[in-house]
C-alpha cells in the first residue's frame, strides 16, 4: 500500500476526522435550518424540534424542499441578534428511536459552535445484519430472549455501540441515515450525500496524517500550504470529487502534494478557439523573453506585441519541447489517411516524451516544422475522409490534465483522434501541483510560468469542473477590463496596490456531437479547455510572500493557529496586525464595488494575501474573473437615466458573459462570501488564539468600511444602494444547494436556477457601534482617475 492508503486505514485518524466532520455537519445544517437542535432540558416535541434560543422557530423540521421556497421567510426562524458566542448549553436531535446529544454555543449569525468531543449517540445501530443482532432484530439476544436493562450494550467489530448508549458519535454517514426522517431526503439524494461525505471523510484523514505545526505552515510556500487547506469552511462535503478513485486522490489532489506533468494536444481550427483579449507580452515578462523560448530571438516584435498563441507558448514550453510537439503534429498530418497509427511513438499508445523522435515518417522534404498559429483557428470546409484539411500551423495547442485525457478525452473524442482533428502531442517536462480547486495548477519548476485552469470532469461541491467556451473568452476579456481599471485609478493603483491576477488567454475545443445538443447537461459542453492565469509570484516585490486568505483558518498539529504564528513573527500586537489586514483587504473590494459596480467572489481561495518580510499583511491579490465576476444592474439603481457611467468602457466582448444583479444582491460579495463565509470562522479563531474579542473584531471590520465611506463621500448614494450596514441580510445556504437533489447537476446551464438563500441573519456590522473612525488616506481629488 502507498502512503495514502495507509493513512485511510488508521482507525484513530478515521474516528478523529469523523468526529470533526460530524460536528461541522450538525453545525452547518443547523445554521442553514436543515436541522433544529433542541435544548436537552426542553419539554417541546422531539418530533418537530425548535430552537429554544429563538422561540419563534418553525414548528416542523426544515428540509431541502425549502430551497425552492426560500423567498418565503415564514419557513425560517427570525434572525438572532448576537455578536460573539453565548454560554455552552446541551442540545438534542431526536431521530426516531435514535438521539444525538452535544454541547454547543450559539454565535454570530446564529452559528452553532459544537464541542465535537461532547457528541453522543444513543439508540440501535440501524444495522441489523451486523454482530450484536443475532436474530436480525434490534434488541434480540442469543437464544431468542429480549435484551434487558442489565445486558451490556452490544458492539460491532469497529467498537461502536449498537444498542442504547450513549456512546461517542463520530460517524457522519451514520448520522445522515439516522436523521433521514428529519432531513426528508429521498434515497437517491441520500445515496449521493453518503458518497460525497465518505470521500470528504477520507480526504480529511489524509490531512490529519500530514498535519504540521503552525511554524512549519508559516514557512510553507504559497503552493505548499495549499496541501494543508481544509476546504470550504461552510460546505460540509467539500471534497466529494465525484470521478476520482483512491489512486486519483493520492495523485491529483492538493493534500496528496504529488507533482504531475501535463499532456498537450493540438486541435483542428474548426473545433478549437484561442482568445487573449489583446493582452501584450510587455505585461508578462516570460511571454516576450528569449530565456523562456525563441520568441525573443526569432520575433523582434515579441516584447510589447499582442499575446498571440505563438508568443504564449514560447513562454510556456521550452524550444526543444515545442520542436518535438511540432514534429509530432506535422508527422501525423503528413501520414493522415495512410492507415498508420499516429499520435504516439509507443506500442502501448501512451503519449511520447518530448524530444523523442517519432516513429512515423518525417514530414515531406521541404516542408518546414513550424510553431503553432498566432490567432484563432479559421473556419474551413469539412475535411474529406482521412484528411484533416488544415495545416499544422493552424492547429490550436493546449494542455490537458492526465486524468481528463484518460477518462474523458480519449474515449469521448475517439473519432477526432482517429481522424487527426485532435492530436496528442506528448507530455511536457514541467511539473505542477494543484491548488484547492484541484483543476488549477501551479508550475513548480518554472514558477514564473502561467498557472493553468483546466477542464476536469469531476463534480466537486456545487458544480462539475469543466471549461466552457464562454469561460475561456470571459476570463481574458474581463481581466483586461479589470486590470485597466486598476491601472487608471490612482486609489487602486497607488494606495491599495491591489493585484488583479488576470486570466490572460484561454482555449477550448468543442465536441463535434455534443456541440449540436444545446440542452445536454452542461458538463458535456466543457470537456476540453484551459485558462492561463498570471501567477501571483510574478507580481511580488522582493521580500514579499503570498498566502491564500483561506490559510488563515488553519490550526497546526501543535494546536497553534497559523494566524497566531504570523502575528508573533511580525512583532506587532494582534490588533495592529488585524487593522493592517483589514486595511489592505476591504478598500479595494469596496472601491471596485461602489465605483465600478463590480463584485468579486472574495472567499478564502480567491483572495490572496501579500505579506512583507515580517509577515505583516500589506496588500491583496484577487483572482477568478470569468464565472466569478458579477456587475450591478443599472436598471435597478433607481436612476435609469444615469445608469452606471463607470462601466461605459466595458468591452462588449466582456459584457456579454457577465451576469448583472441589483446592488442589494451584489452586496452578498461582501456580506455572504466574506463576512458570513469567512469572517464567521476567522473571528472565532482570533478570539480563541489571539484573545481578540469577537465584538472587537467586527468593530474593526465596520470601522474599515466607515473609513472608506468617509474618504469617498461623493458615493454616498451608492453606499445606501448596497446597504452593507443593514440590520439583516439573506442567509446563503450552500449545503442546501449542493445536496438538494433537484437534478441541477444535469441541467444545460451551469449557473441557471441557483436559489441558495433561506431566511435571514442579523448582521454584526449593524450590531456593533463605532466610537472613533480614522479616515483612510486617499490621493487628492485631482489625481483620481475620472472614468
Amino acid at each position: 500500500m502507498d502512503g495514502q492508503e495507509r493513512a485511510v486505514s488508521r482507525p484513530h485518524l478515521w474516528r478523529a476526522a469523523g468526529q470533526a466532520l460530524l460536528a461541522k455537519l450538525i453545525a452547518e445544517f443547523s445554521y442553514e435550518e436543515l436541522l433544529h437542535p433542541q435544548p436537552v432540558a426542553s419539554t417541546a416535541s422531539t418530533a418537530n424540534p425548535t430552537d429554544a434560543t429563538n422561540p419563534a422557530s418553525p414548528a416542523g423540521t426544515a428540509n431541502l424542499a425549502g430551497v425552492t421556497e426560500s423567498a418565503d421567510l415564514s419557513t425560517a426562524t427570525p434572525p438572532v441578534a448576537r455578536v460573539g458566542r453565548g454560554e455552552p448549553a446541551g442540545y438534542r436531535l431526536t431521530c426516531g428511536d435514535v438521539s444525538y446529544t452535544f454541547t454547543a454555543r450559539r454565535g454570530t449569525f446564529g452559528t452553532w459552535w459544537l464541542d465535537a468531543a461532547s457528541l453522543r449517540r444513543a439508540g440501535p445501530s440501524g444495522r441489523p445484519d451486523r454482530p450484536g443482532w443475532p436474530d436480525g432484530r434490534p434488541g434480540s439476544r442469543p437464544g431468542g430472549r429480549s435484551a434487558s436493562a442489565d445486558d451490556p450494550a452490544p458492539t460491532d467489530p469497529g467498537g461502536y455501540a449498537t444498542s442504547r448508549g450513549p456512546v461517542p458519535a463520530d460517524d457522519p454517514v451514520r448520522f445522515v441515515l439516522d436523521a433521514a426522517g428529519l432531513l426528508d431526503w429521498p434515497d437517491d439524494v441520500t445515496a449521493d450525500v453518503v458518497r460525497e461525505l465518505t470521500a470528504t471523510h477520507a480526504a480529511d484523514v489524509r490531512l490529519l496524517a500530514a498535519a504540521r505545526p503552525a511554524a512549519e505552515l508559516a514557512d510553507a510556500t504559497y503552493t505548499e500550504i495549499e496541501g494543508f487547506a481544509t476546504g470550504h469552511p461552510c460546505m460540509v462535503a467539500n471534497k466529494g470529487r465525484l470521478g476520482f478513485g483512491l489512486t486519483d486522490a493520492g495523485r491529483y489532489t492538493p493534500e496528496a502534494a504529488t507533482p504531475l506533468r501535463l499532456l498537450w494536444v493540438a486541435a483542428h481550427p474548426e473545433l478549437a478557439t484561442f482568445a487573449s483579449a489583446g493582452f501584450t507580452t510587455a505585461s508578462f515578462p516570460t511571454a516576450g523573453s528569449g530565456g523562456a523560448g525563441p520568441a525573443g530571438a526569432d520575433d523582434p516584435d515579441a516584447r510589447g506585441g499582442v499575446l498571440t498563441q505563438r508568443r504564449l507558448l514560447a513562454a510556456e514550453l521550452d524550444p526543444s519541447t515545442r520542436a518535438a510537439f511540432a514534429t509530432t503534429l506535422a508527422t501525423w498530418l503528413a501520414t493522415a489517411g495512410s492507415g498508420a497509427e499516429a499520435g504516439t511513438d509507443r506500442d502501448d499508445g501512451r503519449p511520447a516524451e518530448p524530444g523523442t523522435a517519432p516513429a512515423r515518417p518525417a514530414p515531406p522534404r521541404g516542408e518546414p516544422v513550424a510553431d503553432p498559429p498566432d490567432g484563432r483557428g479559421r473556419e474551413e470546409q469539412a475535411p474529406s475522409q482521412g484528411e484533416p484539411a488544415a495545416t499544422h500551423e493552424e492547429y490550436v495547442w493546449l494542455p490537458v490534465h492526465p486524468w481528463q485525457w484518460e477518462h474523458v478525452i480519449a474515449p469521448l473524442f475517439a473519432a477526432e483522434i482517429a481522424t487527426g482533428r485532435l492530436v496528442l502531442l506528448g507530455k511536457a517536462p514541467d511539473r505542477y501541483l494543484p491548488l484547492q480547486s484541484v483543476r488549477t495548477l501551479v508550475n513548480i519548476d518554472r514558477p514564473a510560468r502561467f498557472n493553468v485552469k483546466l477542464a476536469l470532469m469531476i463534480r466537486n461541491t456545487l458544480v462539475w469542473r469543466g471549461m466552457s467556451a464562454d469561460d475561456a473568452h470571459a476570463g481574458p476579456d474581463t481581466s483586461a477590463w479589470l486590470v485597466g481599471i486598476r491601472d487608471a485609478d490612482a486609489f487602486l493603483r497607488d494606495v491599495t496596490r491591489v493585484l488583479p491576477l488576470p486570466e490572460i488567454a484561454g482555449a477550448t475545443v468543442t465536441h463535434s456531437a455534443y456541440g449540436e445538443l444545446a440542452r445536454a447537461p452542461y458538463r458535456f459542453h466543457e470537456l476540453l479547455g484551459v485558462l492561463w492565469r498570471q501567477p501571483v509570484e510574478s507580481l511580488l516585490a522582493p521580500g514579499e510572500r503570498a498566502r491564500t486568505f483561506a490559510s488563515l483558518l488553519l490550526v497546526g498539529s501543535d494546536g497553534r493557529a497559523l494566524v497566531g504564528e504570523l502575528v508573533a513573527r511580525s512583532g506587532r500586537g494582534a490588533r495592529e496586525w488585524l487593522r493592517a489586514l483589514l486595511s489592505c483587504l476591504l478598500p479595494p473590494l469596496l472601491h471596485y464595488l461602489y465605483v465600478y459596480g463590480v463584485a468579486f467572489t472574495p472567499h478564502g481561495e480567491n483572495v490572496v494575501l501579500v505579506f512583507d518580510g515580517d509577515d505583516a499583511p500589506t496588500r491583496i491579490a484577487i483572482k477568478d474573473f470569468g464565472a466569478d465576476i458579477e456587475l450591478v444592474d443599472a436598471a435597478h439603481t433607481g436612476d435609469d437615466r444615469r445608469g452606471w457611467p463607470e462601466q461605459a468602457d466595458l468591452p462588449a466582448s466582456a459584457a456579454r458573459y457577465l451576469r448583472r444583479w441589483p446592488a442589494s444582491d451584489l452586496a452578498h460579495s461582501i456580506l455572504s462570501a466574506l463576512c458570513a463565509g469567512h469572517f464567521r470562522f476567522f473571528a472565532v479563531i482570533l478570539e480563541d488564539h489571539l484573545g481578540v474579542d469577537e465584538r472587537e473584531f467586527w468593530t474593526l471590520v465596520r470601522a474599515e468600511i466607515e473609513n472608506y465611506h468617509r474618504a469617498f463621500p461623493e458615493h454616498a448614494d451608492r453606499f445606501a444602494l448596497f446597504g452593507l450596514l443593514a440590520p439583516t441580510f439573506d442567509r446563503v445556504c450552500l449545503n442546501r444547494e449542493q445536496l438538494a437533489g433537484t437534478g441541477f447537476h444535469d441541467r444545460p446551464d451551469r449557473d441557471g436556477g441557483f436559489d441558495v438563500s433561506h431566511g435571514q441573519v442579523a448582521s454584526p456590522l449593524h450590531l456593533v457601534t463605532i466610537d472613533t473612525v480614522t479616515p483612510k488616506s486617499r490621493p487628492p481629488k485631482t489625481e483620481r482617475a475620472r472614468r
